[in-house]
């Protein structure tokens, strides 16, 4: 099961939709599968469409909702969003690849579906 999870208040996003325009708790996806057929609580995430300047927090930010027990979720892998066009993406990929949940990216204009 893939998630999608949003701090408003800690990142910016690149989005505006009234809907979606709130905090995506542990707890709302908790919340919304208790009493599921098939509940898993075996996720990963995959980025939501940060502005630039919060892809890297974001991931970082997933992996301490990860390390935190109060979330409630085991999460597989975290799928974060940078530009392989950034002059340092080198840097950024490496510090992505230091949380122990990151597994890889989401590149490009594809990725802002929300907009």
């Amino acid at each position: 099961v893939h998630v999608h999870l949003a701090d408003m208040g800690l990142l910016q996003y690149d989005w505006n939709i009234p809907k979606l325009n709130r905090n995506w708790t542990c707890a709302d996806y908790l919340n919304a599968t208790s009493g599921s057929v098939l509940p898993s609580r075996n996720i990963v995430f995959v980025e939501v469409d940060c502005k630039p300047a919060s892809r890297l927090t974001e991931v970082q930010w997933v992996q301490g909702l990860a390390r935190s027990p109060a979330c409630g979720l085991d999460f597989e892998a975290i799928i974060g969003h940078a530009s392989l066009e950034l002059p340092n993406i080198t840097d950024v990929l490496d510090i992505m690849q230091r949380e122990p949940t990151f597994r890889g990216i989401r590149e490009g204009e594809a990725c802002g579906m929300l907009n």
